[in-house]
């Protein structure tokens, strides 16, 4: 294969990754009831087209902010219904929003920027919210509850990008696959302390 070939096909990998659609979907479901953290796409993403794929974690932003206005709305009208609906959530625990709830009686709604560093789901605060703030600020709050972890996977992902792009090149898989290890690590660590 050409040098030009591979680059072709490496920036492929790229604009595939950082779909912005992908991200606003991923955003949304993990705000809401799927488990894994969008930045297992904003890493992958950010790994190969460093660029491109801003867009697609400000989409992700977005995405999430959606999601969490769908659950404020919904834990407003019906909190023991939404809070019921994230005890199916794979290891959301009652004990998880209680400690969430405990978080924002303590804190207000800066509680959701520590939740973003410390494991707690974004999802718990906004079942949670509607008891501590009304939806104008809990929408604001929810801006730096979670734009500073998107951008740090995004960043540190496209520094890595950026460092080992040959490598990157030369084997895309590799490189999913490596970064693949890092995340099933990760959660296998996560879930093991929940």
């Amino acid at each position: 294969m050409s040098d030009d070939q591979e680059l072709e096909r490496f920036e492929a990998w790229g604009v595939r990754l950082s779909q912005i659609w992908l991200g606003v979907l991923w955003g949304l479901a993990e705000a809401t009831v799927f488990f894994l953290v969008p930045d297992i796409i904003i890493t992958a993403s950010a790994l190969f087209a460093p660029r491109k794929s801003f867009a697609q974690m400000i989409a992700v932003l977005i995405g999430a902010l959606l999601g969490g206005a769908l659950l404020y709305t919904a834990a407003d009208k019906y909190p023991d219904e939404a809070k019921n609906v994230l005890l199916h959530v794979p290891f959301i625990k009652l004990h998880t929003l209680e400690h969430a709830d405990r978080q924002m009686q303590d804190r207000g709604m800066f509680a959701m920027a520590l939740g973003a560093f410390s494991g707690v789901p974004y999802k718990t605060y906004a079942v949670n919210a509607p008891r501590h703030a009304p939806f104008e600020i809990f929408m604001a709050m929810s801006v730096p509850g979670r734009f500073p972890r998107f951008l740090l996977s995004w960043g540190a992902a496209s520094l890595l990008g950026m460092a080992f792009r040959r490598q990157i090149q030369a084997s895309p898989l590799a490189a999913l696959g490596l970064l693949a290890i890092c995340w099933i690590g990760f959660y296998t660590y996560y879930w093991s302390i929940v």
